[in-house]
Order: structure tokens, then C-alpha cells, then sequence
């Protein structure tokens, strides 16, 4: 059995679309588990259509981090996918996810390609990230040097996922980022399958909304994997690195210059050869408007203006 954990708050219309997605699944049995953070319109009450269905869960709001461990608590699957209440899945999504699982035993959790859509389900994009696709000697190494990982694409085998533990209810924009490298850490592959299998909704980029915060919280996250995790300072130099230009790269598009330079020269603190950061640089230099419209459509991936 397969338990889908669907942590909702305040997105009714949205919640119902992703749970009839996952009742179109091919595969059976699917345990549907939606945990409701203490929504205050009227999700609860458009849930009881399901009843029978899907088991619906309400607990008082403590974040989308504290849903997902409720539900991940709750579940008696063998496997345990990971949804957000305004994502869907196609209806092969689970049925593969769990194909691969079974063929491939070295791996411990699966992920997929994804299309990405705007607020009224049109595909406006597709994810399909180019690490994913190599054989990776080391998961959690390549993978702490920045998220590849698409989220609401994660099928886990339960007993990896709850021996990697719970989600860091302390913080959230990159929380499915530390759950992937705990995963990883445990020395399993990472497995992929590159096909779009998941709809990922783009509207409104919550983490460019918040970069104050996501900045903060992914330092967190890369500090407590070194802490934890037997690697050697050229990999950490590297990941902090890479850390700092991506977020230059993203108050470059808020025209926050002052924070663009700053990244920039914290890269090259540690890496003064960074070569990605010297392309930015030269780029940023001499060709800045080009530069902020791929950057556009890498990091906000849509624009909800007509």
C-alpha cells in the first residue's frame, strides 16, 4: 500500500483538485491522508464529500512541516509519497513511482519530472533537471551543493523516510530540500524517473517572496548536514559557495544590488574560482538585462501578468 500525505491550509478549491487527482490513480492501494493545519475557510467542510476515501486529519496550525510528520505518523504504507494540497499527480504518477521502487532496491526514494502550472492548471513549464539524470556516486554529496529535487515529486520507502526522521518543524522554505539529504546521507541511490508524472504550480514563488528568510534557512540546513555528515571542508566551501550565488542571482531580480555583491563576494571568499560565479559576474557587467530575463524564467519560472 502506497499512503499519499497532503498537508492542507486555507486552499480549499485547490485541496479538493488534488485529492481527485490522486482518486484517478491507476494504482491501488492508496492510502490518502490529508492533514488540515488549521485552516480557517471552509476546507474541513468541502473534505466530508471524501469521507470513506480519504482520511482527513485537523490539528491546530503549526506549519506545513508539523502536517507532514502528523500524517507521516499516521500512515501504514509501504510507501510514502509527499503532496502539496495545491499540486497533482497525473495518473500514472504512483503506479511508476512505485514500479521503479520494486525494480531497483538500492534506491530509497524516487522522483520525478514534473510540468509546472499556473493557477488554473495550464502547463506553463516543465522541470526536468539535468543531475537528476546522472548516475551519482555519491547522492547526498551531490545533492547538498543545491536541491535538484522537485517538490510533491517524492515517492520514500516508509522505513527510510522514518529512519531519515521528521521534518525540521523549525523551518520551511528549504524543509523538503533537508528531508532529501537526510534520506540521501543513509547511503542509498536517489532514484528518477524523467517523465513529467507531477503538475507542481508555480503561481506565486513563495521562497522569492522570502528571501530573507529561505537565506537564513539554508544556511541551517547546510550547516547541520556537515555537522551530521563525514565530509571534508572542500565540499562544504563548495556548497556554501553555491549557496551564496543563488541568491545573489535571485536579488538580482529584485534589483537589491547592494545583497547581489554581497553573495558575489561571499562566493568568491570561498571559491575565488568559481567559475559560475565569474560567468555571473561578466554577465552582470556587460549584459545585465539578458541576464535578469533568464534568470526570470529559471528562478519565477511564470509571470501571472497578462
Amino acid at each position: 500500500m502506497v499512503s499519499v500525505i497532503v498537508p492542507s491550509y486555507n486552499k480549499a478549491a485547490l485541496t479538493l483538485r488534488t485529492i481527485e487527482s490522486l482518486l484517478r490513480q491507476t494504482y491501488q492501494p492508496l492510502e490518502i491522508i490529508v492533514v488540515d493545519d488549521g485552516s480557517t475557510d471552509d476546507t474541513l467542510l468541502r473534505l466530508k464529500q471524501f469521507e470513506g476515501r480519504v482520511i482527513c486529519i485537523a490539528k491546530k496550525n503549526g506549519g506545513a512541516c508539523s502536517a507532514r510528520n502528523r500524517g507521516i505518523e499516521q500512515a501504514k504504507g509501504k510507501y510514502i509519497a509527499l503532496l502539496d494540497c495545491d499540486d497533482l499527480y497525473l495518473p500514472d504518477k504512483i503506479e511508476l513511482s512505485v514500479r521503479y521502487l520494486e525494480a531497483n532496491a538500492n534506491a530509497g526514494f524516487v522522483h520525478t519530472a514534473a510540468y509546472f502550472i499556473d493557477g488554473n492548471d495550464k502547463i506553463v513549464g516543465r522541470y526536468s533537471h539535468a543531475q537528476s539524470k546522472k548516475r551519482l556516486t555519491d547522492p547526498a554529496a551531490a545533492l547538498v551543493l543545491g536541491n535538484f529535487i522537485c517538490n510533491s515529486t517524492v515517492l520514500a520507502r516508509a522505513d527510510i523516510l522514518r529512519k531519515a526522521g521528521l521534518f525540521n518543524e523549525n523551518i520551511f522554505v528549504p524543509a523538503d530540500w533537508q528531508m532529501w539529504l537526510k534520506m540521501a546521507a543513509l547511503g542509498g541511490a536517489i532514484g528518477y524517473i524523467d517523465l513529467p508524472l507531477t503538475m507542481y504550480r508555480v503561481e506565486g514563488n513563495y521562497t522569492f517572496n522570502r528571501l530573507e528568510l529561505a537565506y537564513q534557512e539554508e544556511e541551517v540546513v547546510i550547516d547541520e548536514f556537515f555537522k551530521t555528515n563525514a565530509y571534508g571542508e572542500i565540499l562544504g566551501r563548495q556548497a556554501r559557495a553555491n549557496m551564496h550565488l543563488r541568491f545573489a542571482q535571485c536579488y538580482l531580480l529584485k534589483n537589491n544590488l547592494k545583497m547581489v555583491w554581497q553573495g558575489v563576494f561571499k562566493t568568491f571568499q570561498l571559491i575565488p574560482w568559481h567559475l559560475k560565479a565569474w560567468v555571473f559576474v561578466i554577465a552582470l557587467l556587460l549584459a545585465r538585462p539578458l541576464l535578469a530575463a533568464e534568470l526570470h524564467r529559471r528562478i519565477i519560472r511564470y509571470d501571472s501578468k497578462p
